[in-house]
This record gives structure tokens, C-alpha cells and sequence, in this order.
């Protein structure tokens, strides 16, 4: 299994271009056999459907041909990244099917900001979790889900019903939301599919625009619009909170919901540049 792994302040871009053309377009970074890995202060821009659902970030352990049984995906650190302009976010699977893999486990996804437009028609999914899986921690990342209604839309879609993911903890995210919050596959907004994907969840400080109270856990927030949270410049992409926010230093820490996006780790990050003179034939 590729070890101690370490991707850092690289800039990953998909010309639009690619959209118009017959070559197959996938996602930007995929883990199928990895442990130890760290993807930090990096940029991610331009990831449209095609031939994948338009997701950015997979890992998903994959024993294609059968006799790599060993593989897995386990102890990675994802933080302090941008996205930008994607069909989707992050996708994280158990375990490959039909041949047998080892298990996606422990995985942290801290301190990103992830723009999902739902990109040439993908799901705009700022996270997708299946089958099975342990010990994801996502924590304090910021997410703004424009993609267009007509999409199936969410913060989050779980389907891992049998086995569950084990140890799971979504805490102190800040989401715009599109279609839907957080949303389970036969199960309808986050409680009931909390308790249909997951066992040992935590659900906590979390505020999800325009989502149903009645629905969630306490101890999260709802505000009905995206000014009620009351960004720096929603409208200038600023999305730090500004002074006057409600969910100033309201996290399970104390600190600010959401991305800190003036951590020393963030705007150290690369910036990006894409190239205007890539043409695609």
C-alpha cells in the first residue's frame, strides 16, 4: 500500500473546455490505495460531470482486477484546501464491491472551502458517503452550494445502510444549502438518515441555510437566508464570518462555524492561476 503520502499547495485545473469534447474527464485527485496521506493547502478548480459524476476528491480502496484484496484508503488528513467551481465535493467509500478490499478509515476533512456548482449536471454534492466505512471526522469546513435547483443537491448523501460507518462526527460546518441538507438515500433528512447510514454520530454546531429544524439534532442553526449568517461579502466570495455573525466563536470550541479562512495555513495556501490560453481539441 503507497505510504506517508504528502500533497501540498499544488494548484489542480480541468480547462472548461473539456466539457465540449469526447474525452472522458474524471475527478482531480482519487486515493484507491493509500495510508498516511496529507492533502493540504491546495487549490482544486473546475470539475465538471463527464465521465464520473463530477466529484473532486475520491477515496474509494479499489481491487479492480482481484488480486489486490489489501487495498485501502486509511489515516488521511485533508485541510486547509480550496475548491472551486465543482460538480461535487468529496466522496468517500467503504470499501470496493464485488471484489473484496480493506476498509476507508479514519479520515479527517478539516478546514476547507468547497464551492459545488453542480458542474455540466452533476449531483452538487458537497459530500457523498457509501458503503460502510469508520472513524470520518469532518469539521470545520465551509461550503457554498450554488448548484441549480433542478439538481439532487446536498451537503451531504449518505447510502450505507448495511454495514453502517462506524464513528462518524460532522461538526462545526457551515453550508449554504441547495436542494437538500443533510440527506440519506431511503431514509429523508439528516436524524433519520443519521441513524440509517451511521453508528456512534455526532451531529453538532453546524449551521445549514434554510434546513428544517425539526429535522436535524439540537444544537445546530438554521437560518432561513444566507444574508441571516451575515458573511464578511457573500456577493465578493468573502466567506468569513463577519463581526456581527450569530456563529462568531459558536463551535464546539469556541471558535468560529466554518473554514477559518484567515488561518495562517489558508493564506499560505497557493493561489490560483489557470492558464487562459489552454485550448482542448
Amino acid at each position: 500500500v503507497p505510504s506517508d503520502i504528502e500533497i501540498s499547495n499544488n494548484y489542480f485545473f480541468k480547462p472548461l473546455t473539456l466539457i465540449n469534447t469526447p474525452y472522458p474527464t474524471k475527478n482531480l485527485l482519487e486515493f484507491k490505495s493509500a495510508q498516511r496521506v496529507l492533502v493540504t493547502g491546495n487549490t482544486f478548480q473546475n470539475n465538471p460531470a463527464g465521465a464520473q459524476n463530477g466529484f473532486t476528491i475520491l477515496l474509494t480502496p479499489r481491487n479492480q482486477s482481484g488480486g489486490a484484496p489489501w487495498s485501502i484508503t486509511s489515516d488521511v488528513a485533508i485541510t486547509n484546501n480550496t475548491i472551486i467551481n465543482a460538480g461535487s465535493g468529496f466522496n468517500l467509500s467503504g470499501h470496493d464491491s464485488p471484489n473484496k478490499s480493506g476498509l476507508t478509515a479514519r479520515v479527517l476533512i478539516r478546514n476547507n472551502l468547497v464551492g459545488i456548482t453542480g458542474l455540466n449536471g452533476a449531483d452538487g454534492r458537497a459530500f457523498e458517503v457509501t458503503n460502510s466505512g469508520s472513524d470520518y471526522t469532518i469539521d470545520h469546513n465551509t461550503i457554498v452550494n450554488t448548484s441549480p435547483g433542478s439538481t439532487a443537491s446536498d451537503t451531504m448523501f449518505a447510502e450505507s445502510p448495511n454495514p453502517k460507518v462506524s464513528n462518524f462526527a460532522f461538526t462545526n460546518n457551515l453550508a449554504t444549502r441547495s436542494s437538500y441538507g443533510f440527506y440519506g438515500n431511503n431514509n429523508g433528512q439528516c436524524t433519520p438518515a443519521l441513524n440509517g447510514n451511521f453508528s456512534n454520530w455526532v451531529f453538532a454546531k453546524n449551521v445549514i441555510v434554510g434546513a428544517p429544524a425539526s429535522s436535524y439534532p439540537a444544537g445546530n442553526f438554521f437560518p432561513a437566508t444566507v444574508a441571516a449568517v451575515n458573511f464578511v461579502s457573500y456577493s465578493g466570495a468573502n466567506y468569513a464570518l463577519a463581526s456581527n455573525s450569530p456563529y462568531k466563536a459558536a463551535g464546539t470550541d469556541g471558535t468560529d462555524i466554518g473554514a477559518d479562512l484567515s488561518s495562517a495555513a489558508m493564506l499560505s495556501a497557493v493561489s490560483p492561476n489557470p492558464p487562459g490560453n489552454v485550448v482542448v481539441k
